[in-house]
């Protein structure tokens, strides 16, 4: 039997991002989940306890793409083009979880801020998905328990008004067509 898979993202900062690993990992264990999980880490070197972890320090665009469109649930850093790919190609809502510099996780809070401007423009039932808690391990384990949920953010983060300019761009700048 083929179990669910989550895949999660991190992005290719050179910050570690273990606080998310670990609330995801001690979530696994707690509820004994029965997933597969592959992981991009970037430059974590993260001891996972879960098992069926296959993990990845980088990915490729093309083959992100392919994770996204496979994975039955996405947990990801709150990264710019991260969102913008998920929000296109994954089949499921994700959880996003921006990372703080409060913990070291990058030079500032940009990811926070682009969370909070995010939630603001999503429906109150979606909001929960974008994390603002420094602990997430209550959100984390509350992801995992849930059923997955049709993924409908483009229609809110890319048909308003004024936004096709932004999508355009977004497009040509992952594309490498400046």
């Amino acid at each position: 039997m083929k179990l669910p898979k989550i895949f999660v993202t991190v992005g290719s900062t050179n910050f570690k991002f273990d606080s998310l690993f670990t609330s995801l990992d001690r979530a696994l264990i707690k509820n004994k989940n029965n997933y597969s999980i592959e992981a991009q880490v970037g430059r974590s070197d993260y001891k996972w306890i879960y098992k069926r972890v296959k993990i990845y320090d980088y990915i490729d665009p093309g083959d992100m793409i392919s994770q996204i469109k496979s994975a039955d649930k996405i947990i990801s850093h709150a990264g710019p083009i991260s969102i913008y790919q998920i929000a296109k190609y994954a089949k499921n809502i994700p959880l996003i979880v921006p990372r703080l510099a409060k913990f070291k996780e990058h030079v500032d809070n940009h990811q926070l801020y682009f969370t909070k401007f995010l939630r603001e423009v999503l429906p109150i039932g979606l909001q929960k998905y974008f994390v603002l808690d420094e602990n997430i391990q209550e959100q984390v384990k509350d992801f995992l328990q849930e059923k997955p949920r049709k993924n409908n953010l483009r229609e809110f983060l890319f048909k308003a008004p004024g936004q096709k300019n932004l999508v355009r761009n977004l497009e040509i700048f992952i594309n490498g067509k400046r």
